[in-house]
């Protein structure tokens, strides 16, 4: 089923990091940090406003292993499983299959793991995966590098389903407009907290 919803968008999953407890509590200030920022660049005509930014230090992160699969070409997101401890879910990038992989690490590279198959779900231009505290995967087809996509999408399934049916809602902008002025509407990442699903758009 599809609701459509209004909302402003989200960040990007780069890499896999061990992160300490005062790591985290970083990573998620400068999460935080550059969705202001992002706001802080819309012009006018668009719903975002300027937000004040907290002081911040540098983080330092080391990636702790590669991939190794010759089916995940581009990775685009990367989420720490629920359900299998010490796997780890990723997905390619745009025009890949609607499928999620589940590799574990070991002796520094990522080798494969179980695979789940998305039914009723396209990979237009996937670009993150996060999953909530009960074993949710939220995938975003929120790409929009060229702007045109009005209406966009993220998938929900369970990461212990076994028939692969997901749950699709689709959104847009509610300042989106044609023709698009200000490339603020290419959503790269997303990530679950509190029981609520963030988006972060990168502003240009």
């Amino acid at each position: 089923s599809s609701d459509l919803l209004a909302g402003t968008c989200e960040a990007k999953s780069l890499a896999l990091l061990f992160l300490t407890s005062k790591e985290v509590f970083m990573r998620v200030l400068m999460v935080f940090s550059c969705l202001f920022i992002f706001l802080s660049c819309g012009k006018k005509g668009n719903t975002t406003g300027a937000y004040d930014l907290p002081d911040m230090q540098t983080v330092s992160l080391s990636p702790v292993a590669q991939i190794e699969y010759d089916e995940v070409g581009e990775s685009s997101g990367i989420a720490r499983s629920k359900a299998y401890p010490g796997y780890f879910w990723t997905h390619n990038d745009s025009g890949g299959k609607s499928r999620l992989y589940a590799l574990k690490i070991e002796d520094g590279k990522m080798k494969k793991g179980p695979v789940l198959n998305l039914r009723n779900a396209e990979n237009r231009d996937w670009e993150d995966i996060s999953i909530d505290r009960y074993g949710h995967i939220f995938v975003s087809d929120t790409g929009n590098n060229a702007q045109d996509r009005e209406i966009l999408h993220f998938y929900v399934i369970s990461e212990q389903s076994t028939n692969g049916l997901v749950k699709k809602y689709s959104f847009r902008y509610p300042d989106y407009k044609k023709p698009v002025k200000v490339d603020n509407f290419d959503c790269e990442a997303l990530f679950h907290f509190n029981d609520k699903l963030y988006l972060l758009t990168k502003h240009r």
